[in-house]
């Protein structure tokens, strides 16, 4: 991109309206308004250019997200006010810029640099009507045993098919934090590199499993991505 001149971080929240949208038409919305935007921005190659605009990781169809980096160029130096007063009116539906600040040109790709992802699960025991349930101490418990595993086998689809999988290594931190009853988890997993992709909902799985009950999901929010030079 040799004819960027300005690299903007924007980081953007994602609401309850955007939840089951998909990543691609997400994209989509940013590249076709922030085309309308005025800001002189770099574009894509090929036979329909689009703005450039990179995301550090997807957020899966059904998930909240609360400071998801993106990252977009422009051509021409701008002023934060003006960058920002036009990256807000082309924000798609549902989200909401948190933060913009401009970063060096030749830092390291977004998605190169993911280590983890910081997310806040809500959930609640399947129990029996008119049953109450807490499983606060017994859910701690079962958070550290599972992080004192060695192994944690997992099933996953995969190619219309199942395929075994250790979920261990993707497991950076676990921690209940609420009792209510809902059952409220911190976690850190992993989102990308050659030691694979960490999936809430299969933490929350194994967890039940430990629990002796079915954990339901009745929120997944990712707090932040956490990328290498913040780890």
């Amino acid at each position: 991109m040799t004819d960027a001149r300005q690299r903007w971080r924007v980081l953007v929240a994602r609401g309850p309206a955007a939840r089951d949208v998909p990543h691609r038409d997400i994209l989509a919305a940013w590249e076709e308004q922030l085309d309308r935007s005025g800001l002189p921005l770099v574009l894509t190659e090929g036979r329909r250019p689009q703005p450039r605009v990179v995301f550090a990781a997807p957020v899966p169809v059904g998930m909240l997200a609360e400071r998801e980096p993106l990252d977009l160029w422009l051509t021409e130096l701008r002023r934060i006010h003006a960058v920002r007063r036009a990256v807000e009116a082309a924000t798609p539906a549902g989200h909401r810029v948190v933060d913009l600040y401009d970063v060096w040109i030749g830092a390291p790709s977004l998605p190169a640099s993911v280590v983890a992802g910081d997310y806040v699960v809500t959930a609640h025991p399947a129990v029996a009507s008119g049953t109450r349930a807490t499983l606060g101490a017994d859910a701690a418990s079962a958070c550290a045993s599972m992080l004192g595993a060695t192994l944690i086998a997992r099933e996953r689809t995969k190619g219309g098919g199942t395929t075994s999988i250790d979920i261990r290594p993707h497991i950076l931190s676990l921690a209940v934090v609420g009792d209510d009853p809902a059952l409220t988890l911190e976690m850190r997993l992993l989102l990308g590199g050659e030691r694979g992709v960490g999936r809430p909902e299969e933490v929350l799985a194994e967890l039940g499993d430990r629990l002796g009950v079915k954990l339901s999901a009745d929120e997944i929010v990712r707090r932040r991505v956490v990328l290498a030079d913040e780890a």
